[in-house]
């Protein structure tokens, strides 16, 4: 027989209270559970983009598009930090460079490839006295809308032309050093609209040490460098020439043109098929390098930095006069004899 018990009705309002409180809390911890490795960075399975706003990070980026999980691009994520790469300097156009005192050769045979050794390194060394390199048949300087010289350079102010040309080209450009005693020894920079000269002149002086000279050409301004550092620039205004309506007009110098050659160490001028050399350089000259476009002055500051300690070594050896070169050759051929 079967039967049944009146269930006092307290208890039931107590057993239903139970149930539905254990279900308010077991259901939100199971959900947060699904959610639990988004909300702590926990790996777990997902491909595909998070089109929700909300889960979208919170960063300095200025772009809206939605963050990519698990992409494998290596593009870098836009913040505020410094970037510490290092600046490209890319390769001159044409570079003169003196390590070699006689060209290096190659001579190629079906058996066997032949090199000849290198010399020391050393530098193109100047008295001043009708001694300077003229270059030919390097046409990129011709007809140029851009322009960049560097070169390393070392004066001796002790004889020579009352300026020092490094490097020119005749109704072109010159990059020059002051050796009047009138005025200090700056350096300048002077190009050639056909007509005029427009020169800019640095604010420091240059040594009888190794500096590191720089010069650029825009089109409408040239600037000097000394020692990675733009000393000065100064505006190309043109010529002034008359237009059709009869008014004057000043006309821009958009390149520099001209077919003569490049000398290193003087100024040549010709006139009448007749050269004649001016300016001559005395002292050391290394490491010419032309651009036929202008350089960015952290890329001129950045040839200084990496170049600076080959210089620095070459200034600490110490120079002999001709008393003390006579007597180390009197030693070598007394230790000789001695040997023999």
């Amino acid at each position: 027989m079967l039967i049944i018990q009146k269930i006092p009705e307290n208890f039931l309002c107590l057993s239903l209270f139970i149930i539905l409180s254990s279900s308010a809390v077991i259901g939100p911890l199971s959900i947060s559970n699904s959610y639990w490795g988004m909300a702590y960075a926990e790996e777990f399975s997902f491909d595909g983009i998070i089109e929700d706003v909300q889960n979208n990070l919170d960063s300095n980026a200025t772009s809206t598009e939605p963050l990519p999980v698990n992409a494998t691009s290596t593009d870098l994520i836009e913040t505020n930090s410094t970037s510490t790469e290092p600046i490209i300097i890319p390769e001159a156009t044409v570079a003169f460079q003196f390590d070699n005192v006689e060209p290096e050769s190659t001579e190629t045979t079906p058996e066997s490839t032949e090199t000849t050794p290198e010399s020391e390194s050393t530098t193109l060394e100047l008295d001043g006295q009708g001694d300077f390199i003229q270059i030919q048949n390097v046409t990129m300087t011709d007809d140029i809308d851009g322009l960049t010289v560097t070169a390393w350079v070392k004066p001796d102010y002790s004889s020579g032309s009352p300026e020092f040309t490094v490097i020119s080209k005749d109704k072109s450009f010159a990059l020059t050093i002051n050796n009047n005693i009138q005025s200090e020894n700056t350096a300048k920079f002077s190009v050639f609209d056909g007509i005029k000269w427009t020169t800019v002149e640095s604010s420091s002086t240059i040594t009888e040490n190794w500096s590191f000279l720089s010069s650029t050409f825009s089109g409408e301004f040239i600037g000097i460098f000394v020692n990675g550092t733009r000393e000065a620039t100064q505006e190309v205004t043109g010529v002034s020439t008359l237009t059709t309506n009869g008014k004057l007009d000043t006309a821009t110098v958009d390149n520099l043109t001209s077919v003569e050659d490049i000398v290193i160490g003087a100024s040549v001028t010709a006139k009448d098929e007749e050269t004649k050399s001016s300016n001559e350089f005395s002292g050391e000259i290394d490491d010419v390098l032309l651009y036929d476009y202008v350089l960015e002055d952290e890329q001129i500051l950045a040839m200084f930095e990496q170049t600076k300690q080959t210089y620095e070594e070459l200034a600490a050896i110490p120079e002999l006069s001709i008393e003390e070169i006579i007597a180390q050759m009197e030693a070598e051929q007394l230790s000789n004899n001695k040997s023999n």
